[in-house]
């Protein structure tokens, strides 16, 4: 399997990031790039993308997780 592709683009903040992330998972779901089980990067690599601190990314890979996306 593929990683998961996020567009490396830089965020004004990191309450745009829980939001970026969702559009981007979802829509590769609804687009057939991600299937159920393919991998995501790694927080530090989706923080260094975007240009954001890991733990930010963390919160929003969790708030997803909570949601059931991921």
């Amino acid at each position: 399997r593929r990683p998961w592709p996020l567009s490396p683009r830089r965020l004004a903040s990191p309450d745009d990031l829980t939001p970026a992330l969702r559009q981007v998972v979802a829509g590769g779901l609804y687009l057939g790039y991600l299937r159920p089980g393919d991998a995501l990067l790694s927080i530090r690599q989706t923080a260094q993308s975007v240009g954001l601190d890991h733990r930010a990314v963390a919160a929003a890979y969790h708030a997803l997780a909570v949601e059931g996306l991921v």
